[in-house]
């Protein structure tokens, strides 16, 4: 399971930064027929050590016409 977990993270890799977090991970083990519940692929992550590093931040621009 674990190299699995590795190699869907290198191959998730974007600018040299890792993008997937367990959710992602989990629909790709379930594509391979590998079923694992979410704190399982948490905790396997953490114990090999395989962050998100890179985020997506979404900006709202709701207010943004109260402050011009």
């Amino acid at each position: 399971m674990k190299k699995e977990i590795i190699k869907i993270t290198e191959d998730g890799k974007f600018r040299g930064r890792l993008t997937y977090g367990y959710r992602r991970v989990q629909k790709e083990l379930l594509k391979l027929n590998i079923h694992l519940s979410d704190t399982v692929i948490r905790r396997l992550m953490d114990e090999l050590n395989v962050q998100v590093s890179m985020y997506n931040r979404h900006k709202n621009g709701k207010y943004s016409l109260l402050l011009s």
